[in-house]
């Protein structure tokens, strides 16, 4: 349960917070490389910590 948590709370985050500050701040051309990598960690993250919890 608290692994679901941390993963949709991880989700939000990102849906809310970091990727619409990233398309404001950040070059066009800059923006599909961040999206990519902060897609990759979270799913890396997601993978290692969340889902043996």
């Amino acid at each position: 349960m608290a692994g679901a948590a941390l993963w949709i709370g991880g989700q939000l985050a990102l849906s809310l917070v970091i990727l619409p500050l990233a398309r404001h701040l950040l070059a066009p051309e800059a923006k599909d490389s961040f999206t990519a990598a902060v897609g990759r960690r979270f799913g890396m993250l997601t993978g290692a910590v969340f889902l043996p919890v």
